[in-house]
């Protein structure tokens, strides 16, 4: 696909014919067959280094971008578009990436095009199902005049340096395309794909976009407020990889107990796999406290982050008179992770609030529109 736009089937035999013929009787001279060798190590070198991060230098830095600047950010797109399972991204990524390497000056080249392949990506799947998405990242390669019109960008007809920016304007103009640069259009569209039950991996992604560094809205518990930079940075690969926000919690269970307290609502409108009711917990820690009650789950939640004994003991014996009985597996875990600046908002709603059906439509509003705000600038040329 890189090298000349076309598909290639996934048996030896049709990659073995495809190498023949290319290699053995398109490239005249050892020059050609050496700049191919060439192309071929350096998409292998990809997905070697930051596709599958197999050659770590740095634990949460893809390789060839530990001094970067913007590398750790970078490496928490690539790595969230492979998790997503958006393997065509990849060879764009690659073409950028082999680039970047050749090249130090084209480095920021490759960071924009991959804020360009994780909104796009974002933005697409969320609002549409998979059919064509794959042929939208074969017509960059091998070129299109319609629905969306770009050039070539394979290495065989066109060997100049690929541009972010290109990149950005079709796939911008794939958006307009379906009606996807709107934004009340896509928070729309995106009611039926973005939800847990659809898209575990994004609606984890979409989590961290719209919490960062934003701070709890006292004015409106349960939602956010924008914060100053760094307030509550979760845009790295290591808060991507970290234990501490790795599982995603249902906060009104998707199995209630009999006799629940839970908003009825929330169930006969089918919103307990929306974004809006979830949140990023310590892996193997929502299993303990996943069917409780909100004022349960409030008081295992509040343990988040907290390293003073004394605090702890509060909330244990606050949790006693109430004949509450915390999880010590859970407590423990909670109270040691980090990043609770994600969860500050939940704990706003407060032990006697009430997490009922309109918070939740306000949660998914708010967190949608702050996600499309930020990607679609990612697009921005």
């Amino acid at each position: 696909l890189c090298y000349e736009g076309r598909k290639l089937g996934n048996k030896f035999s049709d990659q073995r014919r495809w190498l023949t013929r290319v290699y053995e009787k398109e490239l005249a001279t050892i020059d050609d067959k050496r700049a191919f060798l060439v192309r071929l190590a350096q998409s292998a070198n990809f997905y070697y280094s930051a596709w599958y991060m197999e050659d770590l230098n740095k634990e949460h830095h893809i390789g060839g971008f530990e001094d970067h600047p913007n590398g750790e950010f970078a490496s928490f797109l690539v790595q969230y578009l492979k998790d997503a399972s958006s393997k065509l991204s990849a060879p764009i990524l690659s073409r950028f990436y082999c680039q970047a390497i050749e090249d130090s000056a084209l480095q920021d080249e490759f960071v924009e095009s991959a804020k360009a392949c994780a909104a796009f990506f974002t933005l697409w799947r969320a609002a549409n199902s998979t059919s064509g998405l794959d042929e939208i990242y074969r017509r960059y390669f091998k070129g299109s005049d319609a629905p969306a019109k770009v050039i070539e960008h394979n290495w065989k007809d066109n060997p100049d340096s690929a541009s972010a920016e290109e990149l950005k304007t079709y796939f911008l103009a794939v958006l307009a395309n379906r009606g996807l640069t709107d934004k009340s259009t896509w928070l729309k569209e995106s009611e039926r794909f973005l939800s847990f039950s659809e898209l575990k991996v994004m609606c984890r992604f979409v989590l961290f976009v719209a919490a960062n560094d934003r701070v709890p809205d006292k004015g409106n518990p349960g939602l956010t407020a924008l914060g100053t930079k760094g307030t509550c940075p979760l845009l790295s690969l290591a808060r991507w990889k970290a234990r501490d926000f790795k599982s995603l919690e249902h906060v009104a269970p998707q199995k209630p107990q009999g006799g629940h307290t839970w908003d009825t609502d929330i169930y006969v409108n089918n919103m307990v796999s929306d974004i809006g009711n979830l949140m990023l917990l310590p892996l193997d820690i929502n299993s303990v406290v996943d069917n409780k009650n909100w004022p349960v789950k409030y008081l295992h939640y509040c343990h988040i982050g907290i390293r003073n004994a004394d605090e702890l003991q509060v909330l244990s014996d606050a949790a006693k008179s109430k004949g509450v009985v915390l999880s010590q597996k859970a407590t423990a875990a909670l109270s040691k992770a980090e990043h609770n600046c994600a969860v500050e908002p939940v704990l706003g709603v407060g032990e006697g609030g009430d997490w009922n059906a309109a918070l939740i439509a306000a949660r998914t509003q708010q967190m949608k529109e702050i996600a499309w705000n930020t990607l679609f600038g990612w697009l921005s040329t």
